[in-house]
């Protein structure tokens, strides 16, 4: 389940990204198919639109990134595997509690993703409140509103 969240986490690009992606593609192709430009200025916007690139969609994902004698060394965020290290145990649990607020499997999937997707935006505070509590608060702030009052919902006897 948290692969599969993360997996579409990372899939999901912001307006940011999406403007220097295209900025940077946009200067690499002027740089290589605009015949009226100096070497100079050609080579210069290729290399400059590449770094764009590398600093607009790559970097962001990352942790730490060297550059040595032995070539380059990257490591992902760490909160993705915090956060899967952390909440995999309680997998079980958050999705019962998913279904039961939504109504069904498939509606529970879809109100634990959406609770998932909000707690790992708000990671910081997530850690502070417990991660499992955190995703189980943002279940029951997202699910609707006639779960919310039922009895079962609520843990009561129906």
């Amino acid at each position: 389940m948290f692969d599969q969240f993360l997996a579409r986490e990372a899939q999901i690009f912001d307006s940011r990204t999406i403007a220097i992606a295209a900025a940077s593609v946009v200067m690499v192709a002027c740089g290589a198919f605009v015949a009226s430009l100096s070497d100079a200025v050609a080579l210069a916007l290729i290399v400059i639109g590449a770094g764009m690139f590398f600093i607009g969609m790559l970097l962001p994902t990352l942790s730490e990134f060297e550059i040595g004698p032995g070539g380059f060394s990257a490591k992902l965020r760490e909160r993705d595997e915090e956060m899967k290290a952390t909440l995999n145990p309680d997998t079980e649990n958050l999705m019962h509690a998913a279904t039961l607020l939504a109504g069904s499997g498939e509606a529970g999937k879809v109100l634990l993703e959406r609770a998932l997707a909000e707690t790992y935006l708000q990671w910081k505070q997530a850690r502070r409140e417990g991660p499992a509590d955190a995703v189980l608060k943002r279940l029951d702030e997202l699910a609707p509103a006639s779960a919310r009052r039922s009895p079962t919902a609520a843990g009561g006897a129906g």
